[in-house]
């Protein structure tokens, strides 16, 4: 069995903290804050729903993505790509969400396409 030696642990465990993760992570906060503090707001600019049940699954998705944000803005390579499978997983549901229910199609893919961004972008930052 292959062990690696302690430099080339503390290497493969370091934390990342580039321009790349600290931007994608900002953005994932303030994402998550408007989408938690502002959801009629955001609905609204985004031209969906503004019923209290949308705006109450966009305050639970913006509490996810500051929880998100918290956990991987100093975190390595492999929180990052477990980061970028949490984030397809939600954009996978989101299509799926919008394929079954057209009166939120919009709405569904929408997220879809901002989970698919947050994935790529914890994909690239996972380098």
């Amino acid at each position: 069995m292959h062990r690696l030696s302690k430099s080339s642990q503390q290497t493969h465990k370091r934390r990342l903290s580039t321009p790349l993760s600290t931007g994608l992570e900002t953005a994932r906060l303030l994402y998550g804050a408007a989408q938690l503090v502002a959801p009629r707001t955001v609905a609204r600019t985004a031209r969906t729903e503004t019923d209290q049940e949308s705006l109450l699954v966009r305050r639970v998705l913006g509490a996810r993505h500051l929880a998100q944000a918290a956990l991987l803005i100093r975190g390595d390579s492999t929180a990052h790509r477990k980061g970028a499978v949490v984030d397809a997983a939600h954009a996978s549901s989101m299509i799926a969400w919008a394929i079954t229910h057209r009166r939120r199609r919009r709405a569904a893919l929408l997220n879809a396409l901002s989970a698919t961004s947050f994935a790529l972008g914890e994909l690239l930052v996972s380098r």
